[in-house]
């Protein structure tokens, strides 16, 4: 029987493995060397003139550095195995967090670090993010996201919870969300279709519920700019819930999907 959801293989190429480790190794060990001579923490005048909102600012640039660092990790060396992913994100890390531990604070623990281990360690989500992938291809699938704004329709024919072919039935339904939102809040379906850019089999798709409305009326008595009086009935979006996510389409209902809304 064929699977019906996507399940990571947990497969690695040592190789790639190994090459991508060793280049982001000395790269998370410079981005702690760069916040540390930066905030100047072996140097208390520099650090007390930087005050805290400079402090917090240097460690997000540091945590995008890093998170950085990781995605290219990951998209280079293709490895599925999310304990190894995990495990090397740690080592990171670590590595990044100590540098600028030994060489500028002198090892003391205070509360500030505490934090800095914080923000270091908030890259390691995308070590966790699952990536859905093409074993047949070795490559990662491409996406598109597109919207049936008649909930109704899609519940309808959502009759078989693992058969998803019938979405080819609502092509005519998917739509890119609208600038304007209603004037009453009303359920729409967000799909995302991943899909591989060259064998195009074993399409995927997730299938999220969302509240359609629109943002603040304009108040005719409050004087406003230009800006923020053309944002008035814009589309909002907020998620409601889990329909499905990594259900496989049919060989044939993924590529005329693929045909539609990619092309």
């Amino acid at each position: 029987m064929p699977k019906t959801h996507y399940h990571s293989s947990g497969k690695y190429a040592p190789i790639p493995l190994t090459i991508a480790t060793l280049l982001a190794l000395p790269a998370s060990i410079w981005c702690g060397n760069f916040y540390g001579a930066q905030t100047g923490s072996y140097n208390p005048t520099i650090a007390a003139e930087m005050g805290l909102f400079g402090r917090i600012l240097a460690m997000s640039f540091w945590t995008a550095a890093l998170s950085l660092i990781f995605y290219l990790f990951k998209r280079y060396n293709h490895n599925r195995n999310a304990r190894i992913n995990v495990g090397i994100g740690v080592f990171l890390s670590l590595s990044s967090w100590l540098t600028n531990w030994i060489f500028y604070c002198n090892m003391e623990m205070k509360g500030i670090h505490l934090v800095e281990l914080v923000m270091v360690a908030l890259p390691l989500s995308i070590m966790l993010m699952m990536n859905y992938y093409c074993e047949k291809c070795r490559q990662y699938y491409s996406s598109t996201s597109i919207f049936i704004l008649d909930s109704g329709k899609f519940y309808k024919h959502a009759r078989k919870p693992a058969d998803y072919d019938f979405l080819l039935d609502l092509v005519m339904d998917m739509n890119q969300l609208p600038e304007k939102g209603p004037a009453q809040p009303k359920e729409i379906i967000k799909i995302i279709f991943y899909y591989c850019d060259s064998c195009g089999s074993r399409a995927i798709v997730d299938i999220d519920s969302y509240t359609w409305s629109q943002s603040s009326k304009h108040s005719y008595w409050k004087k406003e700019s230009y800006y923020h009086h053309r944002s008035h009935h814009k589309s909002v979006i907020s998620r409601q819930g889990t329909v499905v996510q990594g259900a496989y389409l049919g060989d044939e209902a993924g590529r005329n999907l693929k045909a539609y809304l990619v092309g």
